[in-house]
C-alpha cells in the first residue's frame, strides 16, 4: 500500500480523468481540435502523475501503467492525423493500420506482464508449499 496521500488519491484522480474525458466529449463536440488538445493534456497530466507520485508498489505494474499511458499519449497525438489535416483516404489508411498494430503491440506487452506476474506468483508459492 502507497504510504503518500497523493498516491492514495489514484483511484479519484482516476475517476475524475474519465468524467472530464466525457464532459469533453460531449460538451466540446463542435470541435474535434479542442477534443483532442484536451485528451491529449489529461494524458499528459496522468502521465506525470503516475511517474512522480508513483501510486504502485511494485515496479512492474508501475512500469506498466506508465507504458499504457505513454501508449495512450502516441495514440491521441495520431487522431490530429484522422481530422481535416489530412485529406487522402489513402493516407489516413495507412496511418489507420499503423496505429492498429501500435495497439496490438501494447496489447502483448500487457500479457507479456500479466503472465510474468502470473508466473512469479506460481513460482513463490510453490516454494512455500
Amino acid at each position: 500500500m502507497p504510504k503518500r496521500r497523493c498516491a492514495l488519491a489514484y483511484h479519484n484522480f482516476f475517476l475524475l480523468r474519465r468524467l472530464l474525458t466525457i464532459l469533453v466529449l460531449t460538451l466540446g463536440s463542435y470541435d474535434k481540435n479542442f477534443q483532442v488538445f484536451a485528451y491529449l493534456t489529461l494524458s499528459w497530466i496522468s502521465l506525470h502523475y503516475l511517474i512522480l507520485v508513483k501510486p504502485f508498489d511494485t515496479i512492474l505494474v508501475r512500469f506498466t501503467e506508465i507504458a499504457n499511458e505513454l501508449a495512450i499519449l502516441v495514440f491521441s497525438h495520431t487522431l490530429f492525423l484522422f481530422t481535416d489535416y489530412v485529406t487522402d483516404p489513402e493516407t489516413e489508411f495507412a496511418i489507420g493500420w499503423t496505429v492498429i498494430v501500435l495497439i496490438l503491440g501494447v496489447i502483448l506487452l500487457n500479457i507479456v506482464v500479466f503472465v510474468t506476474a502470473l508466473v512469479l506468483q506460481l513460482k513463490l508459492r510453490c516454494k512455500r508449499w
